[in-house]
């Protein structure tokens, strides 16, 4: 970062904040000969690179007026982000254990980049009266090169503007000497976002040349959309914060409540159509909700710190609008059916009248008291029906902090809870015998417990195994499982030296520490994945398929300061 300030008179700054983020990283994926799968062998390589520049201009006014006081930020920015992905396929080693291209039977490059360009001004206003009542007025209008296109005739550019109002209540009145801090506060504010790079036109790559000419093809699965415009929320939120008992304990609550119109999702559509999805600007959703933290430190002395915190969150969702003719469309499909499977399929859906994310998928046949109902003795497929929902209501965390004569011990605990998962991994297993839950009658066969297809007679017949077991992984709200969970994020130990012991080396602090993330799950309901695998970070949550645990990892912090 390079930071330039010039001060022409008091109260006025001008500023300059340019810099860059960016990382180089080079891949290699081998498969020997022999490899179960790619018999003959092959290997991959990537060259990757991402690069962030950023730049703000801001000029920024301050002045105080007896019992007033104002702020002024005008300013203007611009963000680029650039993405290179290179990478070569080589496919049939001639000669084992040897990875150059020339030792390939066949090569397949991929050059691929991309850049995309936000350019935005903005202001901010803040006004004071005597350190107690507040009032901010922000304003920001960007231009995103992601939804400019030649013929385009939508906007490409979008207005959000936000109000902010604070009364610190404990600086106008008297307060008791236990309840020393109290603040409240309202807001309106707008948001708005755009798409990825490349999403409003057709783009095409060559595959391996047929006959000595190249072959070309459409690169899309989705169908673009020249009449996209900028997605908006707005927001308003109520809330306050109290501080009790010296500053040791506090409360903060907020309540807010989001609507969100022309979101930019993939719709689902049939893939007859040569594509899988269309790119909309989706209706209108309300999200409404709580977040609570509360914060303490239960013994403090010389000696000994002890700082907890408790946060909570609770969000409820309702589309409530698609568009004039459209009451509910496909978010994303589960990967069932690949491997010649015969797993239950199922959707992600957007709904008018539920929740953001419903999962949708194939239910047992049940008769009017619930019981399953069996056909030849195996389980009998009833409709495709809602199964839960994909995102989770509740959020919660916990985090402690303990220091002792220089010694520091952290932990902090997440969780999230309400939330369904259809598990794909469990599916299979289940469904080619490797599952634990196959287990049962193997040597004697299965009678499960039910009606026959009448609804009234109880099922009495029985079949293998293999024929039970293949027909349960057909039905998928066999394997919607419920994906609350608590982990243990992050668990820290370290050393702060004394200041005594380090200015005789030049230090003015140091600190070393252990740190180790992803340590423990400590409560889960998904048999053999993680709650929170996905097989994708688009709309596809509440989906997992082969899904990796999350990677554990232990590390040192080592903090200098001069």
């Amino acid at each position: 970062n390079i930071i330039l300030t010039y001060k022409p008179f008091e109260g006025l700054t001008i500023s300059n904040n340019a810099g860059t983020d960016f990382y180089n990283e080079t891949r290699r994926k081998i498969y020997a000969k022999g490899t179960v799968g790619e018999m003959e062998g092959k290997f991959q390589t990537w060259d990757l690179a991402n690069r962030i520049v950023n730049n703000d201009l801001m000029v920024t006014y301050e002045k105080t007026f007896d019992d007033f006081g104002i702020k002024g930020i005008f300013g203007h920015n611009i963000n680029q982000r650039e993405w290179t992905n290179n990478n070569t396929l080589a496919n049939g080693l001639i000669v084992d254990g040897l990875y150059t291209y020339t030792n390939a039977k066949a090569t397949s490059p991929v050059n691929y980049y991309e850049i995309k360009r936000l350019m935005g001004i903005y202001f901010d206003l803040g006004f004071s009266y005597k350190s107690m009542a507040f009032l901010n007025v922000t304003g920001r209008n960007d231009w995103f090169s992601a939804l400019s296109y030649k013929g385009k005739t939508s906007p490409n550019h979008i207005f959000y503007p936000s109000v902010g109002l604070g009364f610190i209540l404990s600086e106008a009145i008297q307060m008791p000497s236990w309840f020393p801090y109290l603040k409240l506060r309202g807001s309106w504010a707008q948001s708005g976002g755009a798409v990825g790079a490349y999403q409003l036109g057709l783009t095409y790559s060559y595959a391996d040349a047929y006959r000595k000419y190249p072959v070309g093809s459409i690169d899309n699965g989705t169908i673009p959309n020249l009449n996209l415009k900028p997605l908006t929320s707005i927001s308003y939120e109520g809330g306050f914060e109290a501080r009790f008992f010296n500053n040791r304990f506090g409360i903060d609550f907020t309540y807010y409540v989001r609507n969100t119109k022309d979101d930019i999702v993939n719709a689902g559509i049939s893939t007859a159509s040569g594509y899988g999805n269309v790119k909309i600007n989706a209706g209108k959703v309300n999200n409404h909700g709580i977040e609570l933290l509360l914060t303490g430190t239960p013994i403090l002395s010389s000696h000994f710190r002890w700082d907890t915190s408790f946060n909570f969150a609770y969000n409820k969702s309702e589309i409530k609008r698609i568009t004039d003719d459209v009451t509910e469309f496909e978010l994303a499909k589960s990967r069932t059916g690949h491997d010649s499977d015969n797993c239950g399929p199922a959707w992600i859906y957007q709904q008018v009248g539920q929740p953001y994310g419903i999962i949708r998928g194939v239910t047992f046949k049940r008769n009017d008291k619930g019981e399953i109902m069996y056909e030849n003795g195996l389980p009998m497929k009833g409709e495709i029906e809602k199964l839960g929902e994909s995102v989770h209501p509740y959020t919660l965390g916990f985090s402690n902090s303990f220091e002792c004569h220089g010694f520091t011990l952290s932990f902090l605990l997440d969780g999230k809870f309400g939330g369904k998962m259809y598990s794909q991994t469990n599916a299979h297993m289940i469904m080619f015998g490797r599952h634990a839950d196959t287990l049962p009658g193997r040597e004697e066969g299965i009678i499960a417990q039910g009606v026959k297809e009448d609804g009234v007679t109880p099922n009495d017949v029985k079949v293998t195994a293999m024929k039970y077991y293949m027909a349960l992984s057909g039905i998928t709200e066999n394997c919607i499982y419920d994906a609350s969970f608590i982990k243990l994020r992050e668990l820290s130990f370290g050393y702060n030296f004394p200041t005594k012991w380090i200015r005789k080396i030049g230090l003015s602090a140091l600190s070393l520490s252990v740190v180790g993330r992803n340590l423990w799950n400590i409560y889960d309901k998904v048999p053999l994945v993680d709650p929170e695998s996905s097989f994708n970070i688009d709309n596809g949550q509440g989906f997992e398929s082969y899904g990796l645990p999350a990677s554990r990892s232990i590390g040192f912090n080592l903090n200098v300061k001069f």
